[in-house]
Protein backbone atom coordinates (compact mmCIF):
# COMPACT_ATOMS: atom_id res chain seq x y z
CA UNK A 1 0.00 0.00 0.00
CA UNK A 2 2.80 2.41 0.89
CA UNK A 3 4.57 1.83 -2.42
CA UNK A 4 1.39 2.36 -4.42
CA UNK A 5 0.58 5.60 -2.60
CA UNK A 6 4.18 6.82 -2.84
CA UNK A 7 4.03 6.23 -6.58
CA UNK A 8 1.26 8.83 -6.86
CA UNK A 9 3.00 11.22 -4.45
CA UNK A 10 0.69 10.82 -1.44
CA UNK A 11 2.01 10.71 2.11
CA UNK A 12 0.98 7.74 4.25
CA UNK A 13 0.85 7.52 8.03
CA UNK A 14 1.02 3.98 9.36
CA UNK A 15 -0.29 3.21 12.83
CA UNK A 16 -1.09 -0.02 14.62
CA UNK A 17 -3.53 -1.91 12.46
CA UNK A 18 -4.32 0.94 10.09
CA UNK A 19 -2.88 3.12 7.32
CA UNK A 20 -4.01 6.69 6.73
CA UNK A 21 -3.50 8.57 3.46
CA UNK A 22 -2.68 12.27 3.87
CA UNK A 23 -3.34 13.96 0.51
CA UNK A 24 -2.31 17.61 0.25
CA UNK A 25 -4.64 18.70 -2.56
CA UNK A 26 -7.94 17.83 -4.20
CA UNK A 27 -5.95 16.30 -7.06
CA UNK A 28 -4.14 13.98 -4.64
CA UNK A 29 -7.47 13.00 -3.05
CA UNK A 30 -8.73 12.13 -6.54
CA UNK A 31 -5.59 10.07 -7.20
CA UNK A 32 -6.11 8.13 -3.95
CA UNK A 33 -9.75 7.44 -4.82
CA UNK A 34 -8.86 6.25 -8.33
CA UNK A 35 -6.13 3.99 -6.93
CA UNK A 36 -8.50 2.56 -4.32
CA UNK A 37 -11.08 1.87 -7.01
CA UNK A 38 -8.45 0.01 -9.05
CA UNK A 39 -7.12 -1.98 -6.07
CA UNK A 40 -10.48 -2.77 -4.48
CA UNK A 41 -9.84 -0.80 -1.29
CA UNK A 42 -12.58 0.95 0.69
CA UNK A 43 -11.73 4.60 1.38
CA UNK A 44 -12.84 5.36 4.93
CA UNK A 45 -12.85 8.72 6.78
CA UNK A 46 -10.07 8.95 9.36
CA UNK A 47 -12.62 9.18 12.21
CA UNK A 48 -14.57 6.05 11.22
CA UNK A 49 -14.04 2.33 11.62
CA UNK A 50 -15.48 -0.44 9.47
CA UNK A 51 -16.90 -3.80 10.25
CA UNK A 52 -14.89 -6.63 8.71
CA UNK A 53 -15.48 -5.82 5.04
CA UNK A 54 -12.16 -6.24 3.28
CA UNK A 55 -9.10 -3.98 2.84
CA UNK A 56 -9.66 -0.36 3.78
CA UNK A 57 -7.60 2.81 3.61
CA UNK A 58 -8.32 5.65 5.99
CA UNK A 59 -8.12 9.12 4.50
CA UNK A 60 -7.57 12.30 6.49
CA UNK A 61 -7.94 15.82 5.00
CA UNK A 62 -5.67 17.30 7.69
CA UNK A 63 -3.14 18.54 5.12
CA UNK A 64 -5.90 20.37 3.21
CA UNK A 65 -5.45 23.06 5.83
CA UNK A 66 -5.32 26.28 3.84
CA UNK A 67 -7.71 29.15 4.50
CA UNK A 68 -7.88 30.25 0.90
CA UNK A 69 -9.90 33.42 1.34
CA UNK A 70 -11.76 35.49 3.90
CA UNK A 71 -13.98 38.16 2.35
CA UNK A 72 -15.35 40.40 5.14
CA UNK A 73 -17.45 42.48 2.74
CA UNK A 74 -19.21 39.33 1.49
CA UNK A 75 -19.26 37.57 4.89
CA UNK A 76 -17.69 34.46 3.34
CA UNK A 77 -14.62 32.27 3.81
CA UNK A 78 -13.19 29.57 1.54
CA UNK A 79 -11.34 26.90 3.50
CA UNK A 80 -9.79 23.50 3.03
CA UNK A 81 -11.52 20.51 4.61
CA UNK A 82 -8.55 20.08 6.97
CA UNK A 83 -8.86 23.49 8.59
CA UNK A 84 -9.77 23.16 12.26
CA UNK A 85 -12.71 24.94 13.84
CA UNK A 86 -10.30 26.84 16.10
CA UNK A 87 -8.14 27.82 13.11
CA UNK A 88 -11.14 29.22 11.26
CA UNK A 89 -12.44 31.09 14.30
CA UNK A 90 -9.06 32.64 15.03
CA UNK A 91 -8.60 33.77 11.42
CA UNK A 92 -12.04 35.33 10.96
CA UNK A 93 -12.13 36.88 14.44
CA UNK A 94 -9.34 39.17 13.24
CA UNK A 95 -11.99 40.68 10.97
CA UNK A 96 -14.66 40.80 13.67
CA UNK A 97 -16.43 37.74 12.21
CA UNK A 98 -17.40 34.23 13.31
CA UNK A 99 -18.90 30.99 11.99
CA UNK A 100 -21.89 30.39 14.33
CA UNK A 101 -21.97 26.55 13.96
CA UNK A 102 -18.56 26.41 15.65
CA UNK A 103 -20.44 26.72 18.95
CA UNK A 104 -21.45 23.05 18.52
CA UNK A 105 -17.99 21.77 17.58
CA UNK A 106 -14.75 20.90 19.36
CA UNK A 107 -11.88 23.34 18.61
CA UNK A 108 -9.78 20.63 16.94
CA UNK A 109 -12.59 19.28 14.74
CA UNK A 110 -11.70 19.36 11.04
CA UNK A 111 -14.31 21.30 9.10
CA UNK A 112 -14.64 18.62 6.42
CA UNK A 113 -15.47 16.10 9.13
CA UNK A 114 -17.94 18.46 10.78
CA UNK A 115 -19.89 18.81 7.52
CA UNK A 116 -19.70 15.08 6.70
CA UNK A 117 -21.00 14.08 10.14
CA UNK A 118 -23.76 16.64 10.58
CA UNK A 119 -27.06 15.40 11.97
CA UNK A 120 -30.24 16.11 10.02
CA UNK A 121 -31.68 19.50 9.20
CA UNK A 122 -34.40 18.85 11.79
CA UNK A 123 -31.82 19.39 14.57
CA UNK A 124 -30.53 22.70 15.84
CA UNK A 125 -26.88 22.25 14.89
CA UNK A 126 -27.68 20.42 11.64
CA UNK A 127 -29.99 23.16 10.42
CA UNK A 128 -27.67 25.96 11.52
CA UNK A 129 -24.58 24.49 9.85
CA UNK A 130 -26.46 23.86 6.60
CA UNK A 131 -27.57 27.49 6.52
CA UNK A 132 -24.01 28.66 7.05
CA UNK A 133 -22.58 26.42 4.30
CA UNK A 134 -22.73 28.03 0.85
CA UNK A 135 -20.73 25.66 -1.36
CA UNK A 136 -18.34 22.75 -1.30
CA UNK A 137 -16.00 20.73 -3.46
CA UNK A 138 -15.72 16.96 -3.16
CA UNK A 139 -14.07 14.02 -4.89
CA UNK A 140 -16.59 11.41 -6.01
CA UNK A 141 -16.18 7.64 -6.36
CA UNK A 142 -14.91 7.82 -9.96
CA UNK A 143 -12.21 10.35 -8.99
CA UNK A 144 -14.06 13.33 -10.48
CA UNK A 145 -14.24 16.64 -8.62
CA UNK A 146 -17.71 17.97 -7.85
CA UNK A 147 -18.32 21.68 -7.20
CA UNK A 148 -21.75 22.33 -5.71
CA UNK A 149 -23.46 25.41 -4.32
CA UNK A 150 -22.81 29.10 -4.85
CA UNK A 151 -21.25 32.01 -2.99
CA UNK A 152 -24.61 33.66 -2.44
CA UNK A 153 -27.05 33.03 0.39
CA UNK A 154 -29.94 32.65 -2.06
CA UNK A 155 -29.30 30.65 -5.23
CA UNK A 156 -31.83 29.46 -7.81
CA UNK A 157 -29.38 27.66 -10.09
CA UNK A 158 -31.09 24.28 -9.69
CA UNK A 159 -30.92 21.40 -7.23
CA UNK A 160 -28.84 22.05 -4.11
CA UNK A 161 -26.41 19.21 -4.81
CA UNK A 162 -24.11 20.02 -1.93
CA UNK A 163 -26.74 18.70 0.46
CA UNK A 164 -26.12 15.18 -0.88
CA UNK A 165 -22.66 15.29 0.73
CA UNK A 166 -23.66 17.07 3.92
CA UNK A 167 -24.16 14.48 6.67
CA UNK A 168 -23.33 11.57 4.34
CA UNK A 169 -20.51 10.47 6.70
CA UNK A 170 -17.99 9.92 3.93
CA UNK A 171 -20.12 7.33 2.12
CA UNK A 172 -20.67 9.33 -1.09
CA UNK A 173 -17.46 11.31 -1.52
CA UNK A 174 -14.57 13.14 0.13
CA UNK A 175 -15.14 16.82 0.88
CA UNK A 176 -12.02 18.83 -0.02
CA UNK A 177 -13.04 22.47 0.44
CA UNK A 178 -15.89 24.56 1.80
CA UNK A 179 -17.32 28.01 1.23
CA UNK A 180 -18.80 29.18 4.50
CA UNK A 181 -21.16 31.99 5.32
CA UNK A 182 -19.90 34.14 8.20
CA UNK A 183 -21.59 36.38 10.73
CA UNK A 184 -20.54 39.42 12.71
CA UNK A 185 -18.85 38.33 15.94
CA UNK A 186 -21.08 40.77 17.79
CA UNK A 187 -24.16 38.93 16.45
CA UNK A 188 -23.08 35.39 17.41
CA UNK A 189 -25.19 35.05 20.54
CA UNK A 190 -28.29 36.63 19.01
CA UNK A 191 -28.05 34.25 16.02
CA UNK A 192 -27.69 31.22 18.30
CA UNK A 193 -30.53 32.37 20.52
CA UNK A 194 -32.82 32.77 17.52
CA UNK A 195 -32.07 29.25 16.32
CA UNK A 196 -32.42 27.79 19.82
CA UNK A 197 -35.81 29.43 20.14
CA UNK A 198 -36.93 28.06 16.77
CA UNK A 199 -35.75 24.52 17.55
CA UNK A 200 -36.34 24.19 21.26
CA UNK A 201 -39.25 21.79 20.65
CA UNK A 202 -37.44 19.84 17.92
CA UNK A 203 -33.93 19.45 19.33
CA UNK A 204 -33.07 15.87 20.42
CA UNK A 205 -32.05 17.15 23.83
CA UNK A 206 -35.09 19.37 24.32
CA UNK A 207 -35.72 20.00 27.97
CA UNK A 208 -32.17 19.15 29.00
CA UNK A 209 -30.77 22.55 28.12
CA UNK A 210 -28.06 20.90 26.04
CA UNK A 211 -27.96 20.71 22.22
CA UNK A 212 -27.22 17.39 20.58
CA UNK A 213 -23.53 16.89 19.75
CA UNK A 214 -22.54 17.43 16.15
CA UNK A 215 -20.99 13.96 15.99
CA UNK A 216 -24.30 12.19 16.47
CA UNK A 217 -26.08 11.22 13.29
CA UNK A 218 -29.49 12.58 14.21
CA UNK A 219 -30.77 10.42 11.38
CA UNK A 220 -33.94 8.38 11.17
CA UNK A 221 -34.11 4.98 9.50
CA UNK A 222 -35.75 6.55 6.44
CA UNK A 223 -32.86 8.98 6.00
CA UNK A 224 -30.33 6.16 6.23
CA UNK A 225 -32.29 4.16 3.67
CA UNK A 226 -32.28 7.11 1.28
CA UNK A 227 -28.54 7.51 1.78
CA UNK A 228 -27.94 3.86 0.90
CA UNK A 229 -30.03 4.24 -2.26
CA UNK A 230 -28.07 7.31 -3.29
CA UNK A 231 -24.85 5.41 -2.70
CA UNK A 232 -25.86 2.62 -5.05
CA UNK A 233 -26.29 5.24 -7.77
CA UNK A 234 -23.19 7.34 -7.07
CA UNK A 235 -20.76 4.62 -5.91
CA UNK A 236 -21.83 1.27 -7.39
CA UNK A 237 -18.36 -0.24 -6.93
CA UNK A 238 -18.27 0.49 -3.20
CA UNK A 239 -15.17 2.71 -3.13
CA UNK A 240 -16.60 4.39 -0.02
CA UNK A 241 -18.18 2.52 2.91
CA UNK A 242 -21.86 1.82 3.33
CA UNK A 243 -23.49 3.29 6.43
CA UNK A 244 -24.39 -0.22 7.57
CA UNK A 245 -20.69 -1.20 7.41
CA UNK A 246 -19.68 1.50 9.86
CA UNK A 247 -19.41 0.59 13.50
CA UNK A 248 -22.53 1.49 15.52
CA UNK A 249 -20.82 4.47 17.19
CA UNK A 250 -20.40 6.05 13.74
CA UNK A 251 -24.02 5.50 12.81
CA UNK A 252 -25.85 6.48 15.98
CA UNK A 253 -24.87 8.24 19.16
Amino acid sequence: MRDRLSAIGVELREETGRATALPASAQEVAAVVRLARKEGWVVTPHWAELRDSGPSLHLSPERLSEIEEVAPADLTAVVGAGVTVAGLEERVAANGLCWPPSSFCAPDDLLGGVIARLPGGWTLEGNLARRYLLALAAVMADGSLLHAGARTVKSVTGYDLKQLLVGSRGTLGVVTSLTLRLESLANRESVLERYRRDFERMAPAAGSGQPARADSSGGADGALLLLERLKRELDPEGVFPYVTDLLPREVRS
